[in-house]
């Protein structure tokens, strides 16, 4: 059997034993993943604190409003006391606040992902930041345009300012840092790296799949 083979098996298989236990099989299709409770929350704030906004700026411009969007301005923000101004920029802030916190959130979610990535997975990274997360490369590139490109970068020679300004501010801050010591790869370090992969992903160039690394 090749390894087509036994993954079918392995696979039917599980679906056996699945059904068999009176589980739920998946249909193949990819779970759609919630937001935070807290996320919603906040998005859903901001949708009515822009409503509210637009209510605002039209009053300012001296739009005549409905007597219960006045009177529940009025006991939300007290538009009679502060103005429409104040409560417009009340409005504004609180806005851009909670845009930002969720900007926060989501950027550092992306950051985790992408680290995670870099550590295990690096040709999807640079497919998900070149926007190619799901196509694939079929056409290799040109090895002499290739060599022509990578000699205009590295193969020219050049000078530099050795007694730049920034360079003597560099050397005066790292001095006393000792030379790291070369990265020496170990059998643990290997098999530290295998534990970490998923057992059935796709396969990468050498063809095998990592739960027969492991």
């Amino acid at each position: 059997m090749n390894g087509t083979d036994v993954n079918r098996l392995l696979y039917a298989a599980g679906v056996v034993v699945a059904q068999r236990l009176g589980l739920k099989v998946g249909d193949g299709k990819r779970a759609y993943v919630k937001k935070p409770w807290w996320q919603r929350r906040i998005e859903a704030n901001i949708k009515a604190w822009r409503k509210e906004l637009g209510q605002v700026e039209e009053i300012r411009k001296g739009v005549v409003v409905g007597d219960k969007v006045w009177k529940e301005l009025d006991r939300r923000y007290g538009l009679a006391d502060r103005g429409a101004l104040a409560v417009s920029t009340f409005l504004k802030n609180k806005i851009h606040s909670g845009s930002t916190k969720i900007r926060w959130f989501v950027e550092k979610k992306v950051a985790r992902r992408q680290n995670n990535l870099f550590k295990n997975s690096q040709s999807q990274l640079y497919k998900e930041l070149g926007g190619n997360a799901n196509g694939s490369i079929t056409e290799c590139p040109d090895a002499a345009e290739s060599q022509q490109f990578w000699e205009k970068i590295w193969a020219v020679q050049t000078e530099h300012d050795g007694d730049a300004e920034w360079l003597e501010f560099v050397r005066r801050k790292m001095d006393g840092v000792l030379q790291m010591d070369d990265v020496v790869v170990t059998i643990e370090l290997v098999k530290a790296g295998i534990r970490r992969m998923a057992n059935w992903k796709a396969p990468g160039p050498v063809g095998g799949r990592e739960f027969w690394f492991k």
